[in-house]
Formats: structure tokens, C-alpha cells, sequence
């Protein structure tokens, strides 16, 4: 990073923390007050200001009323925008960014609501760095601004200080709030291109090849629903008698226990170790099997599902922080 670009850095957080300190906590939910809102000229504003100026020169110096009128009335005009401008941010509402969890190297896409009970809001734009998004509220509605972030490695990303603005209306001013939230989404260790092969355990090793082709479709027993369980497996006769959701059971399934085991992976380094569990995790989902997580101090039990695999990725995702 350049001296001038850190320097401006340095200044940017210098206000950022001046704001905060003097105009009250901008960590949202809250609703934007006065105290919260900035406006000034924009430089289509500046123009025009130096435009009804030269005309009001003109005018004096030719005596012409007709012009002197026209001036004062763009001027007038001019100043009530500003109002308009305020008026447009004051009173929304902020709440906290949503995000979902994404794997290093993807984008993390924070969603944030902002709600209008008053009155209707127009081009509202959310701003930080070079990501720019636009929306307009009607009244006793809310709308979602959508601010992307490029991940670079795992752990918990921050959304860090991000701008409300509008130019609204005629962009002769720009109103800003600076919001200042506290929300991060996960990321995940980013899956290996080559890992090794998926390990398991349990009676699927102890099958012969010509066993598991002949006994794949074998029923062994009947077990509750568990969620992700695919649905051609679900005894629907059996479901309807119990009045709740009951599964198929064949003997192949019963066995595919599999245990990720940190220990297994000696010789590699730790991000490569993440990486490699995280892609035996995305697999052992993919493939239906009950699976377990071994980290050094951290011990996951056997399981499946969606609920199940993000516990397993945020466990890797945070492994040491």
C-alpha cells in the first residue's frame, strides 16, 4: 500500500472513530437520526451553485428583473433540495447484515434489511470500496442492500464500515450515514484439488465386491427419518402406521461409518489438513454417510445432514483463532 493510500486509510478511520464517538453508536439495528446524517454539495451541486451565481451577476449588471427573478427562484429551489436530501435518510431503518457461509476463495455476500415506516425512500445506495448497490423503499416495506466481499482465507470475515447514501432528488446534495456493524460471516477452508482417498470404516470393508453389488438393495431394517435422508429410501406404509417419517435401512448403509481424523493426515500442514477434511467432509455428505470429525481437543460424533456438515466446516473454519 502506497504512503498517500495509507494515509488516507488512516485519516478515514480517525473520522470513522470521531463519528461513533460523537454522534452515538451506529452498529445497527437503530434508526438514523439527525444526529447520524451528513449532507453536502455535490460537485453537480457546486456547479450549479456557481451557475445561479453568474446568473445573478448578469442580471444585476444588465438590469435585467426578468433574470433576477429566474435566479432567486433556482436558488430557492436549490436550497429546499437539501431538505428533500435529509429528509430521504432520516428515519430508516437499519438492521443487522445476513450472510451464509462460503468457502475461501469465494465472494461472502452480506444482506442487509432496511425498512421505511413513514415514508417512501428513493435511491438508496449502499457503498464500500468498489461495491455499489441501489434500491428504493415504499412505505411500511423493507428492502435488502446487497454488499459482496472476495474472501481470501478462512475464519470469520467482518463487514466492516459501510455508507448510506442518496443524491436524491436532481443530485444537487449527497447525504451519507456511515454504519458501523459488527457482523462477519464464516469461511470455510477452501476443498483440496487432489486430496487422498475418503477413509471409512465398518461392515462396508468387510463385504466382498460381488456381496455389495448383490446385497445393495438387501432391506435390513427400518430406522426414523433423519434429515437429508434421500426420499426413495422412506417406507411410506411403515410412515403412515407410525405417523412419522421412517426409513430404509440396507446393510451397506449400516456400515459407511466414516471418521475424519486429523491424525490421519501426518506429514501435511495445517491449511492443508483443513483443506483435505473439509473436501472428505463434502463427500461423505454427497455419499449419504454417517461420518465423524476429529481435530486435536475437538471431537465431533457421527452424524449427517446440513446441520451436521456446517457444525463440522465451522469447527474447520475456526480451527486455532
Amino acid at each position: 500500500m502506497s504512503g498517500i493510500n495509507q494515509t488516507r486509510l488512516t485519516l478515514h478511520q480517525k473520522f470513522l472513530r470521531h463519528i461513533n464517538a460523537r454522534r452515538g453508536p451506529l452498529q445497527p439495528p437503530f434508526e438514523l437520526g439527525y444526529r447520524q446524517i451528513f449532507i453536502i454539495p455535490s460537485w453537480f451541486g457546486i456547479g450549479f451553485a456557481i451557475l445561479i451565481l453568474l446568473m445573478t451577476l448578469a442580471a444585476l449588471n444588465y438590469n435585467n428583473n426578468l433574470a433576477l427573478i429566474l435566479s432567486y427562484l433556482l436558488l430557492a429551489i436549490y436550497l429546499l433540495v437539501s431538505s428533500l436530501g435529509y429528509r430521504n435518510l432520516r428515519g430508516i431503518k437499519v438492521f443487522p447484515a445476513i450472510s451464509e457461509g462460503v468457502f475461501a476463495g469465494e465472494t461472502a455476500i452480506f444482506k442487509i434489511r432496511i425498512e421505511s415506516t413513514a415514508m417512501q425512500r428513493f435511491a438508496l445506495e449502499c457503498w464500500q470500496d468498489e461495491c455499489c448497490d441501489q434500491v428504493s423503499i415504499n412505505p411500511d416495506k423493507d428492502a435488502t442492500l446487497v454488499i459482496r466481499k472476495t474472501t481470501t482465507k478462512r475464519g470469520q470475515l467482518s463487514l466492516g464500515p459501510w455508507k448510506l447514501q442518496s443524491f436524491w432528488p436532481f443530485g444537487f446534495y449527497r447525504a451519507w450515514s456511515w454504519i458501523m456493524p459488527a457482523d462477519k460471516c464464516l469461511v470455510y477452508p477452501s476443498p483440496a484439488d487432489n486430496p487422498p482417498p475418503l477413509p471409512r470404516a465398518g461392515k462396508l470393508h468387510s463385504l466382498s465386491s460381488k456381496q455389495q453389488r448383490g446385497e445393495e438393495d438387501e432391506l435390513n431394517g427400518l430406522r426414523e427419518y433423519v434429515g437429508g435422508d434421500p426420499l426413495n429410501r422412506i417406507a411410506w406404509r411403515s410412515s403412515a402406521r407410525a405417523d412419522h417419517l421412517i426409513t430404509r435401512e440396507n446393510e451397506s448403509q449400516q456400515g459407511d461409518q466414516v471418521v475424519l481424523s486429523w491424525e490421519s493426515l501426518d506429514g501435511q500442514s495445517t491449511e492443508s489438513r483443513l483443506s483435505i477434511l473439509t473436501t472428505w467432509a463434502l463427500q461423505a455428505e454427497q455419499l449419504n454417510f454417517e461420518w465423524s470429525l476429529k481435530l486435536p481437543e475437538i471431537e465431533l460424533s457421527h452424524g449427517k445432514g446440513p446441520e451436521h456438515l456446517h457444525q463440522a466446516l465451522a469447527q474447520l473454519a475456526l480451527f486455532n483463532e
